[in-house]
């Protein structure tokens, strides 16, 4: 009778058993997802970066077919490469010509990599702004007054 009744003891906990959680993964585990991670968004920063300093390059040779090669299908569709020259060059008349450009800072917001590069023109200081997606295409830029608290 003992055994009968251990039997049904140990079937009926069978349900409790089957709906418990799962043990928590080893913290371990979530440190390295983390550094994996952390090491993802770096490489995704350090794309985007070269990706500003080619779109850059390029405006400055006045190659603005160049400089729209990397935008993503929204972005060639809102500045093709005449509606960049025509920017550009308005941005020149406004300011000068470009002298010299700051070390870039990038960061990530909203899942974009963001670089962010000091622009020193003749007559001011504006921020060239960079946004890629996760494919490493350029899906923003932006060429913005400059943040006076920024170095660069």
């Amino acid at each position: 009778m003992h055994r009968s009744l251990l039997a049904v003891a140990l079937v009926g906990a069978l349900p409790a058993f089957a709906t418990a959680r799962p043990p928590s993964p080893h913290p371990a585990s979530s440190v390295q997802a983390a550094a994996v991670a952390g090491q993802v968004n770096a490489a995704r920063m350090e794309a985007c970066t070269h990706r500003s300093d080619a779109l850059l390059d390029a405006l400055g040779k006045a190659n603005y077919s160049a400089a729209t090669a990397h935008f993503d299908r929204d972005m060639k569709t809102r500045l093709d490469a005449a509606k960049l020259r025509t920017a550009w060059l308005g941005v020149g008349a406004q300011v000068g010509a470009l002298k010299a450009r700051g070390t870039p800072r990038s960061f990530l917001y909203q899942g974009f990599s963001v670089v962010a590069t000091p622009l020193q023109f003749a007559r001011g200081q504006l921020t060239a702004q960079v946004a890629c997606n996760g494919a490493g295409q350029v899906a923003g830029f932006y060429i913005r007054p400059r943040n006076p608290g920024a170095a660069g």
